[in-house]
């Protein structure tokens, strides 16, 4: 992913990495902050015409990786942030 990043940075790209770093390495590496950082990279390039589906899964990835680095403010924000339909419950 890195290497497409490099070639042609996009969001879906960020989003496929962030979920990497998140999910997939972290007992051995440890890489939730670089995670974290993927993800807010792929909101913040996010066109207005993104969807909602996949937006709801960035914020929701985005939730999961503040909690797992224990900031749950930032991770109930991350979750209620989600469109109107794909939030989180509770």
């Amino acid at each position: 992913m890195t290497r497409s990043i490099a070639q042609r940075p996009c969001v879906l790209a960020y989003y496929i990495r962030g979920q990497i770093n998140l999910y997939f390495n972290r007992r051995i590496f440890n890489r939730t902050s670089k995670g974290v950082a993927d993800l807010t990279q792929a909101l913040a390039m996010a066109p207005a015409d993104t969807q909602d589906v996949l937006l709801a899964r960035i914020y929701t990835a985005l939730g999961d990786g503040y909690y797992k680095l224990g900031e749950p403010a930032k991770a109930h924000d991350a979750w209620s942030a989600a469109p109107p339909g794909f939030r989180q419950p509770g």
